[in-house]
């Protein structure tokens, strides 16, 4: 007489079925992350916007490229060019002038999915920095003036016309123009000798 071999996929399948009938479904409610923030609600408070741009713009990066995309909207919202608060620079939208299509200044604002924060250590990062920088106790301009800023992955044909300030983890930071930037630069390094 033969044996009939039993399918080992069918065994899994079975054994983790038993399980959650064993353990039942509560046992995986601790598995869903806790929602420390929703950034699509601060839309007014200084330090919030700069907090949730700073996390969703460097995530999993280290300080400095926190403190990197920090700077580049405090740099924004003092330089005349862009909006004037920390929040307008953030959610600032604008239409494409080849598509006509609504785009954001940063892509976490528009790109449909959701805004909440998840990952505590991160965003306590990002709120320590965001703190100083919205109070003015902030830090000295690593990036030279930085209005621009975009992963190394990509290249968008308006980096071109800039100066590149420097490169911070993933991200590559712009100036309008050279002289500006040494001026910063220079200024900066006074700022570290005293």
């Amino acid at each position: 007489m033969s044996r009939k071999k039993i399918d080992p996929y069918f065994v899994y399948v079975a054994f983790g079925i038993l399980l959650l009938l064993a353990i039942g479904r509560d046992a995986f409610a601790d598995a869903t992350p806790d929602i420390i923030t929703d950034c699509d609600k601060h839309r007014e408070d200084e330090t919030m916007c700069m907090a949730c741009n700073i996390y969703h713009e460097s995530q999993g990066e280290p300080d400095l490229g926190k403190l990197g995309v920090g700077l580049v909207t405090v740099n924004r919202a003092e330089s005349g060019k862009f909006p004037g608060t920390v929040c307008e620079v953030v959610w600032e939208k604008h239409k494409h002038f080849k598509t006509q299509r609504l785009t954001p200044q940063f892509s976490w604002t528009l790109d449909g999915k959701s805004d909440r924060v998840y990952h505590e250590d991160s965003w306590n990062r990002s709120l320590q920095i965001a703190e100083r920088l919205v109070s003015g106790n902030g830090y000295a301009d690593i990036t030279s003036g930085a209005l621009w800023y975009h992963a190394d992955y990509v290249d968008p044909p308006w980096a071109k016309q800039l100066y590149l300030t420097i490169r911070i983890g993933p991200h590559l930071y712009y100036a309008a123009d050279e002289d500006a930037a040494y001026q910063i630069m220079e200024a900066n390094f006074s700022k570290v000798e005293e």
